[in-house]
């Protein structure tokens, strides 16, 4: 199983509220890789919740 996480904050506007959550944590990701689930995370996409790539 593969999962890919987006960088959704990247396409905010002005108009619209900048999304500062992120789908999964590094804790959650390290759970996954260690059931061998194949996950890719878009540079940036932490970077509002505090977690660095």
């Amino acid at each position: 199983m593969k999962i890919i996480v987006l960088n959704e904050s990247k396409t905010s506007t002005p108009q619209i509220n900048v999304e500062r959550r992120c789908a999964v944590t590094p804790a959650s990701v390290q759970r996954l890789c260690k059931k061998g689930v194949e996950v890719n995370i878009e540079a940036g996409s932490g970077e509002l919740s505090h977690y660095l790539d």
